[in-house]
Protein backbone atom coordinates (compact mmCIF):
# COMPACT_ATOMS: atom_id res chain seq x y z
CA UNK A 1 0.00 0.00 0.00
CA UNK A 2 1.58 3.14 -1.06
CA UNK A 3 1.60 5.52 2.34
CA UNK A 4 2.80 9.11 2.92
CA UNK A 5 3.49 10.74 6.43
CA UNK A 6 2.27 14.33 6.27
CA UNK A 7 1.23 17.10 8.48
CA UNK A 8 -0.29 20.81 8.17
CA UNK A 9 0.56 24.08 9.59
CA UNK A 10 -2.16 26.80 9.55
CA UNK A 11 -2.58 30.37 11.67
CA UNK A 12 -5.29 28.54 13.54
CA UNK A 13 -6.88 25.74 14.59
CA UNK A 14 -10.22 26.82 13.07
CA UNK A 15 -10.45 26.50 9.47
CA UNK A 16 -13.74 28.93 8.80
CA UNK A 17 -12.52 31.87 10.96
CA UNK A 18 -8.56 32.55 11.28
CA UNK A 19 -7.30 29.58 9.98
CA UNK A 20 -5.15 29.52 7.15
CA UNK A 21 -3.58 26.45 5.16
CA UNK A 22 0.09 27.65 5.38
CA UNK A 23 2.07 24.32 4.66
CA UNK A 24 1.54 20.60 4.12
CA UNK A 25 4.72 18.61 4.30
CA UNK A 26 3.94 15.09 2.84
CA UNK A 27 7.08 12.44 2.99
CA UNK A 28 6.99 9.29 0.84
CA UNK A 29 7.77 5.89 2.53
CA UNK A 30 9.55 3.72 0.65
CA UNK A 31 11.99 7.01 -1.08
CA UNK A 32 11.79 8.92 2.30
CA UNK A 33 11.71 11.66 -0.17
CA UNK A 34 9.67 15.18 1.25
CA UNK A 35 6.84 16.89 -1.09
CA UNK A 36 6.73 20.60 0.64
CA UNK A 37 3.59 22.76 -0.48
CA UNK A 38 3.82 26.62 1.14
CA UNK A 39 1.18 29.34 0.47
CA UNK A 40 3.79 31.74 0.03
CA UNK A 41 4.82 29.33 -3.23
CA UNK A 42 1.66 30.41 -5.04
CA UNK A 43 0.16 33.28 -6.02
CA UNK A 44 -3.37 33.54 -4.10
CA UNK A 45 -4.65 36.02 -1.34
CA UNK A 46 -5.04 35.93 2.11
CA UNK A 47 -7.75 33.21 3.26
CA UNK A 48 -8.24 32.12 -1.01
CA UNK A 49 -5.25 29.17 -0.85
CA UNK A 50 -7.44 27.28 -3.43
CA UNK A 51 -4.38 26.57 -5.73
CA UNK A 52 -2.25 25.15 -2.82
CA UNK A 53 -5.33 22.81 -1.59
CA UNK A 54 -5.64 21.86 -5.53
CA UNK A 55 -1.98 20.58 -5.53
CA UNK A 56 -2.60 18.82 -2.35
CA UNK A 57 -5.34 17.15 -3.03
CA UNK A 58 -3.81 15.87 -6.16
CA UNK A 59 -0.73 14.98 -4.58
CA UNK A 60 -2.65 13.01 -1.76
CA UNK A 61 -4.25 11.02 -4.06
CA UNK A 62 -1.05 9.25 -5.10
CA UNK A 63 -1.37 7.63 -1.62
CA UNK A 64 -3.32 4.79 -0.33
CA UNK A 65 -2.37 5.46 3.43
CA UNK A 66 -1.66 8.72 5.23
CA UNK A 67 0.20 8.28 8.30
CA UNK A 68 0.46 11.47 10.46
CA UNK A 69 -0.07 12.55 14.39
CA UNK A 70 -3.79 13.62 15.22
CA UNK A 71 -4.43 13.46 11.31
CA UNK A 72 -8.04 11.95 11.94
CA UNK A 73 -8.74 14.32 14.20
CA UNK A 74 -7.78 17.70 13.05
CA UNK A 75 -5.38 17.43 9.44
CA UNK A 76 -7.86 15.68 7.40
CA UNK A 77 -11.09 17.74 8.94
CA UNK A 78 -8.94 20.94 8.07
CA UNK A 79 -7.95 20.23 4.70
CA UNK A 80 -11.53 19.47 4.01
CA UNK A 81 -13.22 22.24 5.73
CA UNK A 82 -11.08 24.50 4.09
CA UNK A 83 -11.41 23.01 0.24
CA UNK A 84 -15.77 23.47 1.25
CA UNK A 85 -15.05 26.60 2.27
CA UNK A 86 -13.45 27.62 -0.86
CA UNK A 87 -15.71 25.57 -3.10
CA UNK A 88 -12.84 22.83 -4.04
CA UNK A 89 -14.78 18.87 -4.48
CA UNK A 90 -12.34 17.12 -1.35
CA UNK A 91 -12.20 13.97 -3.18
CA UNK A 92 -9.13 12.06 -1.10
CA UNK A 93 -10.36 9.09 1.35
CA UNK A 94 -7.00 7.31 2.09
CA UNK A 95 -7.10 4.92 4.49
CA UNK A 96 -5.34 6.89 7.80
CA UNK A 97 -3.19 5.51 10.69
CA UNK A 98 -3.10 8.10 13.48
CA UNK A 99 0.07 7.84 15.76
CA UNK A 100 -1.62 9.96 18.73
CA UNK A 101 -4.30 7.70 18.81
CA UNK A 102 -2.00 4.58 18.35
CA UNK A 103 0.44 5.91 21.26
CA UNK A 104 -2.74 6.01 23.82
CA UNK A 105 -3.72 2.66 22.77
CA UNK A 106 -0.36 1.12 23.96
CA UNK A 107 -0.68 2.28 27.21
CA UNK A 108 2.88 3.80 27.78
CA UNK A 109 2.95 6.41 30.03
CA UNK A 110 4.59 10.02 29.46
CA UNK A 111 4.42 13.60 31.58
CA UNK A 112 0.60 13.72 32.50
CA UNK A 113 -1.16 16.86 30.78
CA UNK A 114 -3.34 19.08 32.15
CA UNK A 115 -6.82 16.41 32.32
CA UNK A 116 -4.16 13.67 34.35
CA UNK A 117 -3.79 12.01 31.15
CA UNK A 118 -0.41 11.03 29.34
CA UNK A 119 0.37 13.42 27.42
CA UNK A 120 0.39 12.25 23.51
CA UNK A 121 2.23 15.11 21.76
CA UNK A 122 4.69 14.18 19.10
CA UNK A 123 7.34 15.42 21.25
CA UNK A 124 6.41 13.00 24.29
CA UNK A 125 5.42 10.15 21.99
CA UNK A 126 9.10 10.20 20.39
CA UNK A 127 10.82 10.67 23.98
CA UNK A 128 8.68 7.69 25.04
CA UNK A 129 10.06 5.32 22.11
CA UNK A 130 13.88 6.76 22.71
CA UNK A 131 13.84 8.25 18.81
CA UNK A 132 15.80 10.94 17.86
CA UNK A 133 14.12 14.66 18.92
CA UNK A 134 13.73 16.88 16.02
CA UNK A 135 10.54 19.50 17.36
CA UNK A 136 11.68 23.08 17.51
CA UNK A 137 9.73 25.37 18.95
CA UNK A 138 7.61 27.95 16.73
CA UNK A 139 6.10 30.82 18.87
CA UNK A 140 2.58 32.36 17.93
CA UNK A 141 4.17 35.55 16.64
CA UNK A 142 5.51 33.17 13.43
CA UNK A 143 2.53 32.04 12.08
CA UNK A 144 1.28 35.85 11.91
CA UNK A 145 4.38 37.43 10.93
CA UNK A 146 4.00 34.54 8.02
CA UNK A 147 1.23 36.19 6.42
CA UNK A 148 1.05 40.03 7.80
CA UNK A 149 4.68 40.79 8.34
CA UNK A 150 7.32 42.78 5.59
CA UNK A 151 7.89 40.41 2.50
CA UNK A 152 11.63 39.36 4.14
CA UNK A 153 9.97 38.83 7.80
CA UNK A 154 7.12 36.67 6.28
CA UNK A 155 9.52 34.02 3.80
CA UNK A 156 12.08 33.86 7.28
CA UNK A 157 8.77 32.96 9.43
CA UNK A 158 7.44 30.63 6.75
CA UNK A 159 10.97 28.91 6.52
CA UNK A 160 10.73 28.25 10.19
CA UNK A 161 7.25 26.91 10.10
CA UNK A 162 8.41 24.50 7.11
CA UNK A 163 11.13 23.60 8.88
CA UNK A 164 9.14 22.60 11.66
CA UNK A 165 6.68 20.57 9.38
CA UNK A 166 9.31 18.77 7.96
CA UNK A 167 10.78 17.87 11.45
CA UNK A 168 7.56 16.77 12.52
CA UNK A 169 6.79 14.75 9.37
CA UNK A 170 10.29 12.65 10.28
CA UNK A 171 9.91 12.42 13.59
CA UNK A 172 6.16 10.83 12.81
CA UNK A 173 7.61 8.58 10.36
CA UNK A 174 10.53 6.99 12.30
CA UNK A 175 7.78 6.40 15.16
CA UNK A 176 5.27 4.75 12.97
CA UNK A 177 6.51 1.02 12.72
CA UNK A 178 7.33 1.26 16.25
CA UNK A 179 4.23 2.15 17.20
CA UNK A 180 2.32 -0.16 14.70
CA UNK A 181 4.31 -3.14 16.07
CA UNK A 182 3.26 -2.25 19.35
CA UNK A 183 -0.59 -1.36 18.95
CA UNK A 184 -2.50 -4.69 19.53
CA UNK A 185 -5.22 -2.89 18.51
CA UNK A 186 -4.61 -0.76 15.64
CA UNK A 187 -7.11 0.65 13.28
CA UNK A 188 -6.34 1.51 9.99
CA UNK A 189 -8.99 2.69 8.61
CA UNK A 190 -10.42 4.97 5.59
CA UNK A 191 -10.69 8.19 6.89
CA UNK A 192 -14.60 8.85 6.13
Amino acid sequence: MKTATFDIETTSLDAVGAGVLLCVVFQDYESREQTIFRVDNYRCKLGKEVPVLKDVINHMEKYQMMVGHNAQRFDMNFLMTRCVRLGISFTPNPFIYDTLKAFRRTGLLTVQNAFGKPSAGLDMVVDALDGVQMKSKIYPASWWESVWDSKGSRKQAMNSIVEHCQADVEMNASIYPQLLAMDGKATIKRWR
